[in-house]
């Protein structure tokens, strides 16, 4: 089986970080793309973080420690997400009534919690900036 793994390049690279946990590699272009798994919003996420084909990026991963720190990210993420809501005259509760959060990404000094609206299976893109919503995306 190793031969068939090397010869067609489906091994795949794994790390782990002391505060972040294990890694995949998953994209080894330009930019490596490294997934795992972290606890957001008390929710269980993929997570999407850029660096080099051994390591992730310094400033991303302290990107995403950031997010799992902050104190006040749910709070943000239910503004933002009550203004999209709002927005098009729908009543709106808590973030975790109506959607499930799905992953975060730190790519590119971008951070994005996704999270998937529960009757539409809609994608709501939050862009966060030092600990602020800053910006909204909907993917249908």
């Amino acid at each position: 089986m190793s031969f068939l793994s090397n010869f067609f390049g489906s091994k795949r690279s794994n790390l782990e970080d002391e505060e972040l946990g294990y890694f995949t590699l998953v994209n080894k272009k330009e930019k490596a793309i490294w997934k795992g798994a972290s606890n957001i919003l008390q929710t269980n996420v993929t997570t999407f973080v850029s660096g080099t084909k051994t390591h992730l990026d310094d400033s991303e991963r302290a990107n995403l420690l950031s997010l799992i720190n902050s104190a006040d990210i749910e709070l943000e993420m239910d503004k933002a997400l009550k203004e999209e809501f709002e927005n098009a005259d729908k009543k709106y509760l808590t973030w975790k009534d109506h959607f499930d959060c799905i992953s975060v990404s730190t790519l590119n000094n971008e951070t994005i919690i996704t999270f998937e609206e529960k009757d539409s299976l809609s994608h709501f893109n939050v862009f966060v900036q030092n600990g602020k919503a800053v910006g909204i995306s909907i993917d249908s």
